[in-house]
Formats: structure tokens, C-alpha cells, sequence
């Protein structure tokens, strides 16, 4: 009986030493995770900026949205909106050669926000109509239509997942199908940041993709990770740099339109 006793004390003490173990080593093992993702994530905004740098090369310091359709640009009032970031992507196609670099490794976590984002097969799908994913649903990143490639402050990209009001019980994202904040005007302005929900400066980046926190491409294809704090510092340090005195971004968080 005292042997009894004795196992079931030793198996009980292991029992435990286990679970302190698995309580110290998680949490490590979820910040690693999290940062390999963010760091991924980060190699895949320098792609695409090398490739709208090229773009912009190549074509008179113009990047996709400020060169007509006609020049293999963008610049239509149908396609400078939310519903269609997709295609200022397809458009630098060549350059980026894979699709893949534009979904992030983080986008997984959908608590607050809408579905995750998939990988398109290629850009054929991307850009077709009826095949998953397709539009938007393969896209990741915002696109800053005012980005200038001589102004390393304005923001050319950068993760989907900013909020008007990121304290807010339930998020709504720019773009987001519940995104009503500009009477139905799918182009956004962040002309001033206290135009929040809320009424208080709250901009900043939602719980999903990197835990409110989030990636941007700068004009001169830099990269930097910002805090929402840091966000809302770049966004007054690009609105008064800019040549409008406002900041146009469009957010792939819908479906997206043909």
C-alpha cells in the first residue's frame, strides 16, 4: 500500500513538473512563432517594394495607380477604391513573379476581424472571377495611393489590419464590408486622425495578423515595424509631407470586385 502511495506521489510530482514546464516553454514557443511571422512578413513588403520601385523605374517615377490602363497602369476612378486593390498588385505581376508574396504568414488569426487570407495560384487567379482565392481574398496589404518613391515618409504598403477605433469592442478595419465611416466612398482619406469612431485619437492596428502591432513599406522601399502609437506618428509625419495634405490608402478587406 505504502508503495502505492509512493508511484502515485512520483507520477503526480512529474505530472506537474510537466504542466511548469509546458506553462514556461509555450509562451516562448508562440513569441518565436510570432515573430518569425512578423519577420516573414516583413521580407514580403521588401518584394513588393522592390517591384513597384521597378515599376515606377521603368515607367517615369509613376507607380500602377498614376499611369492610365492604357500604359499598363491602374489610374481609373473604377479601380482606385477598396473593392480593387487587388489589381495595383496584378499590375507589378512581372516584377513580383509569384502571388505568394502577398499574403502574410500571419494573417491566420481572424479574432476581431474577417477571414484570413489564402494564397492564389497564380495571378491568373488572382485576378479571375469565380475561383478562390481571388480578388481580395488573395491580398494581405494596403496600398497607399498618395506614396511617393522621392518621399521616404508616405506610406506606399503595409499590413490590412488597421481600425479607425482599435479600442473598440467589436474592430471594424478600413475596408471591411461593415466599413460605413465614409458614406459608402470606398476611396479613404486620413485627412485627420481624430476622425475615429470614437471621437478620440484611437487609430492604430487591430489584435489579428501580428497582436496590434503591424508592417510598413515606405516610399523609398524601406520597411518598419510600427506599434499603433508609431502609426499614428507616421500618419501626421505623411500628411504634412504630402504634396494633397491627405494620405489615400485602400485596404483588401472584402471580397473585392472584378
Amino acid at each position: 500500500m505504502r508503495k502505492s502511495a509512493s508511484t502515485l506521489v512520483e507520477i503526480l510530482v512529474v505530472v506537474v513538473t510537466i504542466v511548469i514546464l509546458m506553462a514556461m516553454v509555450l509562451p516562448v514557443i508562440f513569441r518565436s512563432m510570432s515573430r518569425s511571422s512578423r519577420i516573414g512578413c516583413v521580407n514580403m513588403l521588401k518584394q513588393q517594394g522592390i517591384a513597384f520601385r521597378i515599376f515606377s523605374t521603368d515607367n517615369g517615377s509613376k507607380y500602377p495607380w498614376a499611369m492610365a490602363e492604357t500604359n499598363g497602369g491602374t489610374f481609373h476612378p473604377r479601380l482606385l477604391n477598396h473593392q480593387h486593390t487587388w489589381a495595383h498588385f496584378v499590375a507589378v505581376s512581372n516584377e513580383l513573379n509569384t502571388p505568394k508574396v502577398l499574403v502574410c504568414p500571419g494573417d491566420q488569426d481572424v479574432a476581431g476581424s474577417i477571414a484570413a487570407k489564402g494564397n492564389a495560384k497564380d495571378f491568373d487567379a488572382l485576378a479571375a472571377r469565380g475561383q478562390k482565392p481571388s480578388l481580395n481574398q488573395g491580398i494581405s496589404y494596403l496600398i497607399g495611393l498618395s506614396a511617393l518613391e522621392e518621399d521616404p515618409t508616405s506610406i506606399l504598403g503595409g499590413d490590412r489590419n488597421i481600425t479607425a477605433d482599435a479600442t473598440a469592442p467589436v474592430v471594424q478595419l478600413y475596408g471591411s464590408p461593415d466599413d460605413t465611416a465614409n458614406n459608402g466612398v470606398t476611396r479613404l482619406s486620413l485627412q485627420e486622425l481624430s476622425a475615429s469612431r470614437s471621437g478620440r485619437q484611437e487609430l492604430g492596428y487591430s489584435p489579428a495578423i501580428h497582436g496590434s502591432k503591424g508592417n510598413a513599406l515606405l516610399g523609398d522601399g524601406s520597411v518598419q515595424q510600427w506599434t499603433s502609437a508609431r502609426l499614428r506618428a507616421a500618419v501626421r509625419e505623411a500628411k504634412t509631407n504630402s504634396r494633397s495634405g491627405a494620405i489615400q490608402l485602400i485596404f483588401p478587406n472584402n471580397d473585392g470586385q472584378p
